[in-house]
């Protein structure tokens, strides 16, 4: 059950991905691959609840700011 699971759950974002990268620029595709772990923090912070400590938001802070400074 979890082996069905576990495949569609990668390959699908994993392909759409693929896809997606030939389509846009690359340097759009950097920027949108810095945010990926900030926007993941931020959807577990504010949907599951999950608390980040000081020391876990201060590791978040550089990512963000490397995508406003490649933008």
């Amino acid at each position: 059950m979890a082996f069905a699971v576990a495949v569609p759950a990668t390959a699908v974002p994993f392909s759409l991905e693929s896809v997606a990268l030939r389509r846009i620029a690359a340097r759009v595709s950097a920027v949108l691959n810095t945010l990926e772990p900030v926007i993941a923090t931020l959807v577990g912070f504010v949907v599951l609840g999950e608390a980040l400590s000081t020391l876990q938001w201060v590791r978040v802070l550089p990512m963000r700011v490397a995508a406003v400074a490649a933008n």
